[in-house]
């Protein structure tokens, strides 16, 4: 009997552990984002590319759908494009598909894949183009 019940809390046990390490990947993002900083490095040396008048942000929310905004404070104007998200590729990736620019319906915008660096209860790191930059550089973004 005692070695039943060593076998069922061993199994238990292992069940447990495997369901917490199963966490949906996409529960990670669902929330709203901040660009804290874009680096771009180039010949050694590393340049914070994002400037006090830029203000990106990523809201991802949990039935699938985003919005990025970008504000220009200096232009005092932004520019929000809208979406769908998935995590692909075994939790390595973000695509973002079905994007429109609501300003002006219809106009679809290119389909983007956003390796995942890194991604924590507070951070979010990724390589990508911020708007009207053709410099692909790190983006470190921080939860909201």
């Amino acid at each position: 009997m005692k070695k039943y019940l060593s076998t069922l809390t061993l199994i238990f046990v292992s069940i447990a552990a495997f369901s917490q390490s199963t966490v949906n990947p996409k529960t990670k993002f669902v929330g709203k984002w901040l660009l804290v900083k874009h680096t771009f490095t180039e010949k050694g040396k590393t340049e914070d590319l994002l400037t006090a008048n830029e203000v990106y942000t990523y809201d991802f929310a949990a039935n699938g759908t985003y919005a990025v905004s970008y504000t220009d404070k200096k232009k005092e104007s932004t520019t929000v494009y809208k979406g769908k998200w998935q995590v692909i590729g075994g939790g390595k990736k973000i695509r973002l598909y079905a994007n429109v620019l609501p300003t002006e319906p219809g106009r679809l915008v290119s389909d983007n894949l956003l390796p995942i660096i890194s991604i924590s209860a507070t951070q979010f790191v990724t390589k990508e183009l911020l708007f009207g930059m053709d410099l692909m550089g790190t983006s470190y973004y921080k939860r909201q």
